[in-house]
Formats: C-alpha cells, sequence, structure tokens
C-alpha cells in the first residue's frame, strides 16, 4: 500500500469542495483534474504544490521584500 502525497491528500479534499470555487481569472467553476491540478472551463489551471497548496493569486504580490 503506497502512502499518499501531501499533493494528493490536498487534491483529494479539495475535490470534496471544488463547487465553492469560481476561477480568480474567468470566475468559471472549477474541478480538481487528475488530483493534481485545479482547471476551470476556460483551461485556466492552478497546480497543487508538493507541499499540498494551490495558489489561486493572478499576479505577484508587490509587498514581497526582494
Amino acid at each position: 500500500m503506497s502512502k499518499m502525497t501531501k499533493k494528493v491528500k490536498s487534491a483529494t479534499y479539495v475535490s470534496k469542495f471544488e463547487s465553492i470555487f469560481k476561477c480568480p481569472i474567468c470566475e468559471a467553476w472549477m474541478k480538481v483534474f487528475e488530483l493534481k491540478s485545479f482547471i476551470c472551463s476556460n483551461n485556466h489551471t492552478f497546480d497543487f504544490t508538493k507541499q499540498g497548496y494551490i495558489n489561486l493569486t493572478t499576479h505577484p504580490n508587490e509587498n514581497e521584500v526582494q
């Protein structure tokens, strides 16, 4: 039996609640795709990271320290 990665655990959990998410770019509904990405009907794609989170921001943080 293989151990589930944080990425897969997170994607599995988010898939239970995907009906509450809309694409931050076009506001279309989103779905978990192959337990590795979040994708909308217009093919905007956001990938789950190895650490298990997903970044839905559309631009870099302007306050980030260089």
